[in-house]
């Protein structure tokens, strides 16, 4: 797994020599604080930095997504849920819209009692462009590492990969739905019992030429982390606002 990842990031690496260009193409930044009888307060961030190279059609996306909440009186607030989740997400092009792709996933959750998650596989994309409307699909064989309470838990999954983006008067709406179930793994636990998945919508309005205020629903659901702790449950849901940058 180690491995898998140490040569994704050559392939990154390598390809920095080269006539690319590296930006940051997306920004956001939300949160709340809450006073009085219920004092709380969480910050939201995501961020999405992209190299490509149009010469030699290949890329790279790095995606990092932060939550932290806390929840408290006036002399102690208490830390409720942490979550880090960074993803890896490299293409080649390759014709007719289709594309190899390699990508690694990086997390950490407190509500979930996920020491540290790692993943990485290999697949292929397709890309549909018609008019305003912009989809993927990609399917890939993935590798997974999972540690709980300092055990240690492997998997081999399947990772389908389906996201959607389009414009209708100047509202953007893109959403990206990920299913990922176990096939093999240490634990014996596969399918239903070993499913990891995420759904994430977002609609957004431009205010200027590169702002704009949005509204998202994340959603992460995984089951393993439940049959280990039975206080944990399967999904995590999180609705906020955001205002958010784009290149």
């Amino acid at each position: 797994m180690h491995k898998l990842i140490l040569f994704f990031f050559l392939i990154f690496s390598s390809n920095l020599y080269s006539q690319g260009i590296l930006s940051v193409e997306r920004l956001s930044v939300g949160g709340n604080f809450n006073t009085g009888n219920s004092e709380s307060f969480q910050i939201t961030s995501k961020a999405t930095a992209m190299y490509e190279n149009k010469e030699s059609k290949n890329g790279i996306i790095f995606s990092p997504d932060y939550f932290i909440l806390y929840t408290g009186n006036n002399t102690e607030f208490i830390k409720k849920s942490e979550d880090f989740r960074a993803d890896f997400f490299g293409w080649k092009d390759l014709s007719k819209g289709y594309s190899i792709i390699a990508f690694s996933d990086i997390e950490h959750s407190y509500a979930k009692k996920i020491d540290l998650r790692v993943a990485g596989g290999i697949g292929i994309k397709k890309v549909i462009n018609f008019k305003n409307l912009k989809s993927s699909t990609s399917i890939a064989p993935l590798y997974d590492e999972m540690f709980i309470r300092g055990s240690r838990y492997s998997s081999t999954r399947i990772s389908l990969r389906q996201s959607v983006s389009f414009t209708i008067l100047d509202v953007n709406v893109s959403g990206m739905l990920l299913y990922q179930p176990s096939i093999i793994s240490s634990s014996d636990l596969n399918l239903s019992d070993n499913t990891n998945s995420a759904l994430n919508l977002e609609v957004s309005k431009k205010f200027s030429q590169k702002i704009s205020l949005g509204i998202q629903y994340d959603s992460w659901y995984s089951s393993l982390p439940s049959i280990i702790n039975n206080n944990v449950n399967r999904l995590d849901q999180r609705v906020s606002f955001s205002i958010i940058y784009r290149r």
